[in-house]
């Protein structure tokens, strides 16, 4: 890969910004390679600029009727626990990968850059 290689110039450091902008989810790969400079010159200029990367959690608004089933399944847990004493550990809790009608988003890979506020 013949990559040009040049130094930072302004014009440079408003297109990296750009595309960050346009795409807060684009890989520093992605925007090195259509600014034609180096990962660690993007990574450079983002962190000058207090741009940080962002990981998605997504969380789950508890609704006044979940507080009964979450109590039955927190009481039949412990009874479980009691009279099986292997069951824990056939039990996997994971956010790994949350699954919708729109299909499976996995978290772990969907990051984001944005201005760190305080």
């Amino acid at each position: 890969m013949n990559r040009k290689r040049s130094a930072r110039t302004l014009d440079i450091e408003e297109n990296m910004l750009h595309q960050v902008q346009e795409a807060p989810g684009l890989s520093m790969r992605s925007v090195a390679h259509a600014v034609g400079v180096s990962r660690s010159s993007v990574w450079s200029f983002l962190t000058e600029n207090e741009m940080h990367p962002y990981h998605v959690q997504r969380v789950s608004t508890l609704q006044p009727g979940d507080n009964a089933p979450r109590i039955a399944f927190a009481q039949w847990y412990i009874e479980k626990c009691v009279t099986d004493l292997i069951f824990p550990p056939k039990v996997l809790f994971t956010d790994e990968a949350s699954f919708t009608s729109e299909g499976i988003f996995n978290t772990h890979n969907a990051h984001f850059r944005a201005v760190h506020s305080v």
